[in-house]
């Protein structure tokens, strides 16, 4: 008997559901030469590799067409997150109106480049049109992020979350008047948005229609990730009335609730337990995750903490998993020594009740082209027989100072032996075990390199999650002669 059918093979006669566990035993390399090898392949490929499509005003007329009439018709059930690209603010409601297309979708990640002054106004559009969606409720994954630019420099700076005083309530007002000109002032920019976003909305009129029940996220959402700026927790006030919410994503700590009498410090969202954050700045008010999150039981920093990690660390005892950048020292990763030193002084002061999962990670070049290095850490901590406590370590425990290339600037300024003082405001040897001066303004971090989240910065590539998921963004041919359907935007599989 032969099984070979249209230059398939045997491979063309086997179920569908044995190709995908054979394909769940390739690397990465492997299931994309699988998929190159014909149509048939590419189709049976699909699921183990994608999970999703990117759309924008440029290509969504095709893609849809050939996830509706094409070949790839059958692979729609598929697609479970569809990435809107949207530079054109008129695509806001056009492209999302789109998407039933696809029967089983369960994420929804939306880039949004737009002016400053108009977020609020965005944001409530969006949802006002997103709520009439068939499928909307049926999302358990949801991602905003907002690529704002500014006709006019803003030179203020305002520390958010510093308390209430009145010369910090004139200044925010002062702000927002500021914000409400430009947003005026852009508007004319754009008269074919201007009836879809309305007049300015303050902060206020969002968290009002907000409680009012015309802005509200999908009743199954589970993940939410907002990269909106400073003003973060005015976003977060839809979650009041979704109780599946369990993990959120930010790319800064947020600030403090305000500017609303139905908001206040008792206001609590027990539901969440995971909280990632890109960046954690020197000023953060991690009281605020304790007083409105309180049962937050991982928390991972994927890119830069200005807040001193064990500062960090001590803000959350009852957080029984951490995953933070490895911490620098004269822009060298420190050794295992320091944070083991580090570790031992929180648990003395009984900062660590019980006793939390920390893992560290990084990335460095390889001497001589080798090329970056990831490294990864993991901290576990136990009681003894004795009450006293073991620390134990996993992963790259063999890291020394000089596995990692400095440039010749930094040497010759860590050989100058005038610079009594380092860098990172340690004085003398690091061999003491002191504690880097929190205060420092050369703390660096590079990519934590999580397995669980990676993020980008926001500038030059996309986000992704889950694992190893990335954006492909072309180059992934079907080579059948069919002489169509060469590059395709899909987001590899991973995560939803």
């Amino acid at each position: 008997m032969s099984y070979q059918t249209e230059g398939n093979g045997f491979f063309a006669a086997l179920p569908t559901e044995i190709c995908h566990f054979v394909l769940g035993y390739m690397d990465k390399q492997s299931r994309h030469a699988f998929a190159r090898c014909s149509r048939h392949c590419y189709s049976i490929a699909f699921p183990a590799r994608f999970i999703g499509v990117k759309l924008s005003e440029v290509n969504h007329k095709y893609w849809l067409k050939v996830f509706t009439r094409g070949w790839l018709a059958p692979l729609a059930r598929w697609v479970h997150t569809v990435v809107l690209d949207i530079a054109d603010l008129r695509y806001l409601t056009i492209l999302p109106s789109k998407l039933t297309v696809f029967p089983n979708l369960r994420g929804l990640n939306f880039h949004i480049h737009a002016p400053k002054p108009f977020e609020g106004n965005v944001f409530a559009a969006l949802f006002r049109f997103l709520c009439t969606l068939p499928f909307y409720n049926n999302i358990t994954y949801l991602s905003i992020n907002w690529y704002a630019y500014q006709v006019v420099f803003d030179t203020d700076i305002i520390f958010i979350g510093q308390g209430f005083g009145a010369a910090q309530q004139e200044q925010e007002r002062k702000k927002e008047e500021k914000m409400r000109k430009q947003y005026d002032e852009d508007i004319q920019m754009f008269p074919e948005v201007k009836e879809m976003i309305g007049p300015h909305l303050s902060k206020v009129q969002v968290i009002e229609k907000t409680l009012s029940g015309e802005i509200y996220f999908p009743k199954n959402l589970q993940t939410l990730e907002l990269g909106m700026g400073s003003q973060t927790p005015y976003y977060l006030i839809p979650m009041l009335n979704c109780s599946n919410i369990t993990t959120l994503i930010f790319d800064f700590f947020p600030s403090e609730f305000r500017d609303s009498k139905a908001l206040s410090s008792t206001l609590q969202f027990p539901m969440v337990t995971t909280m990632v954050f890109s960046h954690v700045g020197f000023y953060a008010e991690t009281k605020i995750i304790n007083n409105h999150f309180p049962n937050v039981e991982f928390m991972s920093v994927t890119k830069y903490c200005t807040l001193h990690w064990s500062e960090f660390i001590k803000a959350f005892p009852k957080v029984k998993i951490f995953n933070l950048p490895w911490h620098k020292m004269r822009w060298r990763y420190v050794e295992v020594g320091y944070l083991e030193r580090a570790i031992k002084k929180l648990l003395k002061g009984g900062h660590l009740p019980l006793y939390p999962k920390i893992s560290f990670s990084g990335n460095y070049e390889v001497e001589d082209g080798g090329g970056m290095k990831h490294i990864h850490l993991i901290c576990k901590i136990s009681l003894n027989s004795s009450g006293g406590h073991d620390i134990y370590w996993e992963g790259d425990t063999g890291y020394k100072l000089e596995d990692m290339k400095l440039a010749d600037f930094q040497e010759e300024i860590l050989r100058d032996p005038r610079s009594g003082r380092d860098l990172d405001g340690y004085y003398g040897d690091d061999s003491s075990g002191e504690e880097m001066d929190a205060g420092s303004d050369h703390s660096e971090y590079v990519d934590s390199g999580s397995d669980e989240y990676e993020f980008s910065d926001g500038e030059e590539e996309e986000e992704s999650y889950g694992g190893d998921s990335e954006y492909w963004e072309s180059g992934d041919e079907v080579e059948d002669g069919s002489g169509e359907d060469t590059e395709m935007d899909l987001e590899e599989s991973g995560g939803v």
